[in-house]
Formats: structure tokens, C-alpha cells, sequence
């Protein structure tokens, strides 16, 4: 089965968004690693705790088979971090999946790894996407190729299901 690095923000991340997709995909029999750039116990904004046990300059499309970008308030920190930024370059290079919730498409929009893709978003984001060149599609879960976003918590358990689906499927 694949192993996916979920990216968190250092603070702030939202929890359904982390929980419940990391749930699924391990049910489905994926391995999953959490990954910030801080090791240790991060709390979520709304109280959940969890331990990032990587740093992002550690993941590589060598080493994963996916990585998982968590929305939330925290999640803003990586719109701008060159970090990240390169390692989704990296996966997009190698046709490895990209996945993101909530806030997190608008790091990807601007890492540039969605131009002239089809993505969904928090609603509140929908005209950071855009200006990026991306398709929004009003939709809880969209795929489009190796991408796959989700807008929302609410969508945190669906998107889950669709990302464990695609990797079961390679």
C-alpha cells in the first residue's frame, strides 16, 4: 500500500481535516507519517493534539507515495514557504499525488502546481485560486489527474475516502 506525508501547520491546524482523511487512509491500509516544519505535539485549533514526527525538507516522491496538505487557520504560514514549495514541485514532477483541504489548494495554486487545473477550495479562498490560473469547481472533492482537493471540513472524511481510493488504485 502507499505511504502519504500529512503536512500540519506548526499551530492551528484544523482537526477534522487531519483526522479523519489520516483515518481513512489507514483503514484502507496506508502508512502515514506527520510531517511540519517542527517536530513534536501540535495542538489543532479546535484542541486535538497530535506529534509531527518529520520535518518537510525530509519528504521526498522517493520516500512517499503521496503527500496530504491540511487546512486551518495555521495552514496560511506555507503560502509562501519555498520549502514546501519545493517538494510539491517535486511530486507534481514525478506524477506523484498532491492532495489538499480546506485553505491548503491555495498552497498549491501558489507553489504553481495547479495551473490549468481543475480544484475546489474553502469558499473564502476561491479568488486566491483563481487569480492562480486554477479551474475552481464548486464541488466537496474534486480530481483532477494526480491532484486532489477537497473544500473543507466537511468534506474531511469524503476527501479521505478519495485520496485512499486513488493511491489503492495504483
Amino acid at each position: 500500500m502507499a505511504h502519504i506525508a500529512i503536512i500540519i501547520a506548526p499551530k492551528d491546524f484544523r482537526d477534522e481535516e487531519y483526522f479523519e482523511p489520516k483515518k481513512e487512509l489507514e483503514m484502507a491500509g496506508h502508512t502515514t507519517i506527520t510531517a511540519s516544519i517542527v517536530i513534536g505535539t501540535i495542538q489543532g485549533s479546535r484542541g486535538k493534539t497530535t506529534t509531527a514526527q518529520i520535518r518537510i525538507h525530509d519528504i521526498t516522491p522517493n520516500n512517499y507515495d503521496a503527500i496530504l496538505l491540511v487546512g486551518g487557520s495555521g495552514s496560511y504560514v506555507y503560502d509562501d514557504d519555498a520549502e514546501l514549495h519545493h517538494v510539491l514541485k517535486q511530486f507534481a514532477d514525478t506524477n506523484k499525488y498532491i492532495t489538499a483541504i480546506c485553505h491548503a489548494p491555495v498552497i498549491l495554486a501558489k507553489a504553481g502546481v495547479l495551473v490549468g487545473k481543475n480544484a475546489t477550495v474553502f469558499s473564502g479562498d476561491i479568488p486566491a485560486l483563481l487569480s492562480h490560473d486554477v479551474h475552481f469547481l464548486d464541488q466537496p472533492v474534486v480530481t483532477d489527474g494526480f491532484i486532489i482537493t477537497a473544500n473543507g471540513p466537511s468534506s474531511a472524511t469524503a476527501f479521505g475516502r478519495v485520496v485512499a481510493t486513488a493511491l489503492a488504485s495504483e
